[in-house]
């Protein structure tokens, strides 16, 4: 009898691992990105993972507008589409494919500013925390913020050197305070000139962290997201730097979203 019983655990154990390696794995998002107010590019994407390969090509749809598809898919499908959208709206997700039907459905957030910093405001050493502060995005669950200072600076000795910091995380509320000791260590004696930069994403499903559970039902699992994100926030510290590296990782998050 206990023979039998370890037997049916080691089969629905196999199962369930069989199961996972055949299901469909989806990922996928509705973004609007402002670079700047004359350059904004709006993103529905979809990708769709098949590891044993497709018998036939998925259908994606969102908001019942069919997504084209952008490459010749094997074990994978990416569909896009780059029009204009509405923000402040919801919109559902639905992959026809070989297995059955995959679903989702998330609000996109509305648009909103960075109240705090002003562009080109100068952050000096002896100011304390840095705060950070914006609008609240209609319909957003979370905000990411991605902050990041570079400068030079000398040493208690003279000598001179590059200081960069960074900081990416996930809050609720619509501000943000870092701890001026984050920003200027005690051995930095006096800050020459530099640059930093904020990037905020609003943001409705799964955040970007580690433990978040997907949001794709019915026959397929994976994450389904929007996000909003205004024109980055540039300040100085201390003074203008000399060169402007104009910072920024806008980007980046799209590629993060693309390889959860």
């Amino acid at each position: 009898m206990k023979d039998k019983k370890i037997l049916f655990l080691i089969i629905l154990i196999n199962l369930f691992f069989c199961q996972k390696k055949e299901d469909i794995y989806i990922v996928g998002w509705v973004s609007k990105m402002e670079f700047t107010k004359d350059n904004v590019k709006y993103y529905r994407e979809v990708g769709v993972y098949n590891y044993r390969g497709f018998k036939m090509i998925p259908k994606v749809l969102m908001n019942d507008t069919l997504l084209p598809l952008r490459n010749e898919p094997f074990t994978y499908a990416f569909y896009g589409n780059y029009s204009p959208f509405l923000t402040n709206q919801k919109y559902k997700l639905k992959v026809e494919h070989q297995e059955g039907i995959a679903f989702s459905e998330i609000y996109m957030p509305s648009d909103f500013e960075i109240l705090y910093p002003k562009e080109e405001t100068i952050i000096e050493k002896t100011q304390g925390p840095l705060i950070v502060y914006w609008q609240k995005s209609e319909g957003a669950e979370w905000y990411e913020v991605e902050f990041v200072v570079e400068y030079d600076y000398l040493l208690p000795n003279g000598d001179d050197d590059e200081f960069i910091f960074s900081l990416d995380t996930v809050v609720k509320d619509t501000y943000l305070i870092i701890d001026g000791k984050r920003v200027f260590p005690e051995y930095v004696r006096e800050v020459l000139d530099g640059e930093g930069n904020i990037t905020i994403y609003s943001g409705t499903g799964p955040a970007l962290k580690p433990g978040e559970k997907g949001n794709i039902k019915g026959a397929g699992y994976g994450f389904f997201n929007a996000l909003y994100s205004p024109e980055d926030r540039v300040f100085y510290i201390e003074a203008p730097p000399k060169v402007k590296k104009q910072i920024s990782k806008k980007q980046k998050i799209l590629e993060r979203l693309k390889n959860r």
